[in-house]
């Protein structure tokens, strides 16, 4: 959920990257006159009594298959945290900020964006899976034709849990010829 923020800071603050590669990086904002999320009350977190039980209730979003069990059971094993119930049973909860959304302040890296792409002074790719909602439901977005978009075949939107090995091919290539400053 970081390369349209990235993004932003490319535009903003390009003196503080060499580069920027963004991966799978969809820039759908809310729409036009939406309004900011908010949450009158805080978010309950979902506990489950065992690492399995709550292991078992990952889910990749957006949904796609599972090509590397092994990955997607390392990053949900990762994503949780052992806690204790009121009893002092224990329990597991997830690493995460149940209200991160409502906080996001919205702006430029959430769109909607500009008709004419952002100006950026530094190199920038994408890399994007051929199956991913990204080139199969395209959206307005800031970059400029200019920027190079590597599409890894058979692949969807999560390209490190889906094609790793492409990935990293692909990064080293890129490391190999970009400019060093």
């Amino acid at each position: 959920m970081g390369g349209a923020h990235l993004f932003h800071a490319a535009v903003h603050h390009p003196q503080r990257m060499r580069g920027l590669v963004l991966v799978d990086t969809s820039f759908r904002g809310p729409a036009m006159g939406s309004p900011e999320p908010t949450r009158d009350h805080p978010r309950r977190e979902r506990a489950h009594d065992s690492e399995a039980a709550a292991v078992s209730r990952f889910r990749l979003m957006p949904p796609q298959p599972v090509r590397e069990p092994a990955l997607v059971d390392y990053v949900a094993r990762m994503g949780l945290r052992q806690s204790s119930a009121p009893d002092g049973r224990p329990r597991w909860i997830w690493r995460r900020d149940p209200d991160m959304l409502p906080k996001l302040r919205r702006g430029l890296e959430q769109g909607p964006y500009p008709a004419a792409p952002l100006a950026v002074d530094i190199p920038i790719l994408h890399v994007m899976g051929d199956r991913s909602h990204v080139v199969l439901r395209p959206a307005p977005s800031p970059l400029s034709t200019d920027v190079p978009r590597i599409v890894i075949p058979d692949c969807y939107h999560h390209i490190m849990l889906d094609r790793p090995l492409a990935l990293v091919a692909v990064l080293r290539a890129l490391l190999a010829v970009w400019p060093r400053a």
